[in-house]
């Protein structure tokens, strides 16, 4: 990656920093070199350029990063609505879960390192974070944020690379030069397209007034609203009505809510028991 490393914006002192602290790489894992290491980069600002909204360009950045600098996992980390730093895009994930325990963990360590006005590539120490049970137990404890960052204007934010072992000065210097052209296609998507402008400029000036009025129009228009919503209707002074003898209920006398008087019968109760026992009791009477 010697083409690459003399074209990029990482400064001499930045890298030989992080060189001096590279130790030996993994045979499991190795990186492109030579042509096709410089093919595939050029083929990854390609594809950046082309992109075709912000979502895709978050999702090349996450994931062509990991492949060409041999991270474990990549994170997007940009301002949100608030101004915030929150995590956009995971290197394997479609989609981010704001609530996952991982994504909270990205977003407290970028709060609390001073990445903010990071101009260059700094390293992330997990000890800022105390006390948070999945920073202890992350697997990849080598985390270096590559800033966002094209030109002489601000960076946009960063990407938070981790892996387990010490970056080298090359896999350093890729990642600066993918991120300077992310930041290029971030920029140029940011910048409202020539026929959204034509075709607000060409709007007649009374569209906006009847557009106004048709809408305090349709305010005043009064719309009734109704809802559903669970109900049980009990009596004012519930008493019960229980019969002097046990038995089962054959037949019921009345209808519900029909209206009764005291002596009016209620029910009917099964005699089938009662008339067994009256025949016992006069077979005894008979044997006396």
């Amino acid at each position: 990656m010697a083409q690459v490393a003399s074209k990029s914006n990482v400064s001499a002192t930045a890298v030989s920093g992080i060189q001096s602290a590279a130790v030996a790489q993994k045979p499991a894992v190795q990186a492109a070199d030579g042509r096709s290491g410089l093919l595939a980069l050029l083929k990854v600002e390609a594809e950046a350029r082309d992109a075709k909204s912000i979502r895709d360009l978050v999702f090349l950045m996450v994931n062509d990063v990991r492949k060409l600098t041999r991270s474990r996992q990549v994170f997007a980390v940009l301002p949100g609505i608030t101004g915030s730093l929150e995590v956009h895009g995971v290197s394997s994930l479609a989609a981010v879960d704001r609530n996952a325990p991982l994504i909270i963990f990205i977003e407290r360590l970028a709060a609390a390192a001073p990445v903010r006005q990071a101009t260059e590539p700094v390293p992330l120490n997990l000890s800022l974070i105390e006390g948070d049970e999945t920073a202890a137990a992350y697997p990849f404890r080598e985390m270096i944020w590559v800033p966002l960052k094209h030109g002489e204007r601000p960076a946009i934010g960063g990407l938070l690379l981790a892996r387990e072992d010490q970056w080298s000065a090359n896999d350093v210097v890729v990642a600066s030069r993918l991120a300077a052209a992310f930041t290029h296609a971030w920029r140029a998507l940011s910048v409202p397209q020539p026929r959204v402008k034509l075709a607000l400029l060409s709007v007649r000036r009374w569209t906006v007034p009847m557009t106004l009025a048709a809408v305090l129009a349709l305010c005043l228009i009064s719309v009734p609203l109704t809802a559903l919503a669970p109900v049980e209707i009990v009596a004012k002074d519930p008493f019960v009505i229980s019969a002097p003898i046990d038995g089962v209920i054959e037949t019921i006398a009345v209808e519900p809510n029909q209206e009764i008087k005291p002596g009016d019968t209620l029910v009917t109760l099964n005699d089938t028991a009662l008339k067994s026992r009256h025949a016992d009791f006069t077979a005894r009477l008979a044997l006396r």
